[in-house]
């Protein structure tokens, strides 16, 4: 039997959304309503060990007075997010972007969490300083 080779990702755009801060007003916004793929800088802490994606929070500022923390759901995802962060990041946080949906994407357990969940489809590179706003993206119009 052949292997299935992977489709390639279909080219998307993505637009400025609402600010990560204040944590109340982005937490309000993302559970408003369901919403397609999304992008979120996405600060990640190391453990002893290996990447702690049940502890990750929204921003890229470790002195935030107010964080919105979640839960990273990697199911979706062909590779562990661990595995690709490993690759990447070289100190104790490491600070990406990350695209998929708010909430569960699979049926699982993610809510056992505790926390608020982000369904995680890629990693999409680095965050900069500057990225202070997540990414929406624009509804492909159907021809």
């Amino acid at each position: 039997m052949r292997p299935r080779l992977k489709s390639p990702e279909p080219q998307r755009t993505f637009v400025p959304g609402p600010p990560i801060q204040p944590a109340p007003a982005l937490l309000a916004w993302l559970t408003e309503k369901p919403r397609g793929r999304i992008r979120l800088p996405v600060t990640v802490p190391k453990g002893q060990v290996h990447w702690n994606s049940s502890r990750a929070y929204v921003g890229i500022r470790e002195d935030e007075p107010a964080r919105l923390e979640l839960h990273l759901n990697d199911t979706a995802m062909g590779i562990a997010l661990g595995d690709h962060l490993r690759r990447v990041c070289t100190g104790d946080v490491c600070r990406v972007w990350l695209e998929g949906v708010w909430g569960c994407s699979l049926r699982t357990d993610c809510a056992e969490a505790g926390l608020p969940v982000f369904s995680v489809f890629r990693m999409v590179g680095p965050v900069t300083p500057g990225d202070t706003a997540l990414r929406v993206q624009v509804e492909q119009q159907a021809q």
